[in-house]
């Protein structure tokens, strides 16, 4: 009897063995599988306003600083996940490990947006689903400014996603890839005149994720993608901000500090939204205001 249990154990170990051996297999095709996504053209208008107009968009609205660096000069294990791994943000400038100089603006635009290097393969947390539909002006701005950066020397080790992650990832669990969850068919949006409405404040939301953080119906609840440790998304949804005003809803965001007192957590990038100007402030809170109600995690 003891050695027919042991050959049943050793059965259902080997079984085991291969089918986390697979998991690896499939996660590693995944994460470097090339994605076939067209490249559009773009033109690129590389004048003071066109530059400086980057400038607000990489910093204030899509906050590509947050992640890339206050110089875009990358951050080594930007996202540390413990056990799952470690997530590197890439050096954006022409300097020494730079990548941009090898980019040229269609591609490059189409890295912006599909979260894909130049050869197709995926880039780890790039939140294409905010950065998918960015109008071509806006594109062409953000690709303006990047050029005019001045060169920063670092070289950034790649990330590493440890056989853990690539399990959770491999079985669903783990959303590292965002251009699996995009639909690259997707056209961009049209070009936008600054404006208090409800469709530039839903842009803005957009391109600026706070749909990718908060939700479709920006409930909250938990961030996809997101580093065990992260604290849940609020609820930015009428329900959430029931009895904020519009001047409450400026000053948390220029300040950190809610109306209650409470201070809003630095995952949440309000150092860097609350750079937004009068105009953009008031036409994402037009859109706040515009979504039903939803319980907090209702998505």
């Amino acid at each position: 009897m003891l050695k027919t249990a042991l050959k049943v154990l050793g059965g259902l170990v080997a079984i085991l063995l291969v089918a986390v051996g697979g998991l690896l297999v499939k996660a590693g095709v995944g994460l470097t599988k090339i994605r076939d996504v067209p490249i559009r053209p773009i033109a690129v208008v590389s004048d003071s306003s066109a530059i400086a107009r980057g400038r607000h968009l990489a910093t204030a609205i899509m906050k590509c600083s947050d992640c890339h660096g206050p110089d875009f000069g990358g951050r080594p294990g930007f996202v540390d996940a413990g056990p799952l791994g470690a997530v590197s943000t890439s050096n954006l400038t022409k300097g020494q490990g730079g990548q941009l100089g090898g980019y040229d603006d269609p591609t490059l635009a189409r890295t912006i947006r599909h979260a894909i290097r130049r050869d197709g393969s995926p880039i780890l947390i790039m939140p294409a689903e905010s950065f998918l539909t960015t109008s071509d002006a806006d594109v062409a701005a953000v690709i303006a400014y990047l050029r005019s950066i001045p060169p920063v020397d670092r070289v950034i080790p790649p990330s590493r996603i440890k056989p853990l992650g690539r399990l959770l990832y491999a079985v669903g669990q783990l959303s590292i890839v965002p251009a699996d969850l995009v639909d690259h068919a997707s056209p961009p949006a049209p070009d936008h005149r600054p404006e208090v409405t409800v469709e530039y404040g839903r842009y803005l939301a957009d391109i600026g994720g706070c749909i990718g953080c908060h939700g479709p119906g920006l409930s909250g609840g938990k961030i996809p993608g997101g580093a065990p440790d992260w604290r849940p998304a609020t609820n930015i949804s009428p329900e959430g901000l029931k009895g904020w005003t519009e001047a409450d809803f400026i000053t948390a965001l220029k300040t950190g500090v809610r109306p209650n007192g409470v201070p809003i957590d630095t995952l949440m990038p309000w150092r860097f939204a609350g750079q937004m100007d009068s105009t953009e402030f008031r036409a994402v809170w037009r859109f706040l205001q515009s979504v039903p109600p939803k319980p907090y995690g209702g998505r």
